[in-house]
């Protein structure tokens, strides 16, 4: 919880009574460090309400992600399945928003945010896959860049000092407006 509230007021006095601002980002379904972990570090931290009922599903945030398997990650154990018929992991934040062609399950999206004096800290989990995987590297879509989309969303809030944490769809298209040009060498 000192993440977000500083430990008896000290030392961090001077950053406006936060202690910082925290992106917490695991992979839906990894295995070697566990998406269960991420979701416990942000639930440790405040991210992840487990006292407050979320009107969007009826109940906590954090009964949500474990009703729905997100914190297990384990696809084989089902009941979930995506496009191509096979076993899937619940996709909780859609990050997406539908487009990267695995037909992964989801509701309206969780995308969890705490907004403190200092800015925002918040969970977001990447779906690279329906299977459930550490490396953003090992995506399969065709259709939606993850490993643009990881990037630019961290680089994103660092750069605006944890002050806004966006979820803009052209982080995978690296066209987003405000974006400066790159230019890769031949």
């Amino acid at each position: 919880p000192h993440y977000l509230d500083p430990p008896l007021g000290e030392p961090f006095a001077d950053l406006g009574g936060q202690a910082a601002n925290v992106l917490v980002m695991p992979n839906v379904g990894d295995p070697w460090v566990s998406v269960n972990t991420g979701i416990a570090l942000a639930r440790a931290a405040g991210i992840v309400p487990y006292d407050v009922v979320d009107p969007r599903y009826g109940v906590t945030a954090d009964r949500f992600l474990i009703d729905r398997g997100v914190v297990r990650g384990i696809e084989e154990r089902g009941p979930y399945v995506g496009a191509d018929g096979l076993a899937a992991l619940f996709d909780p934040d859609d990050l997406d928003d539908g487009t990267d062609g695995y037909g992964a399950p989801s509701e309206e999206p969780l995308r969890l945010n705490v907004t403190g004096s200092r800015g925002v800290s918040g969970l977001r989990m990447p779906y690279p896959i329906q299977t459930g995987t550490h490396s953003i590297a090992e995506t399969s879509s065709d259709t939606f860049d993850w490993i643009f989309y990881v990037m630019y969303s961290a680089v994103d809030y660092l750069a605006k000092g944890g002050t806004v944490l966006e979820d803009r769809p052209c982080y995978a298209t690296v066209d987003c407006p405000d974006f400066p040009a790159i230019e890769v060498a031949p």
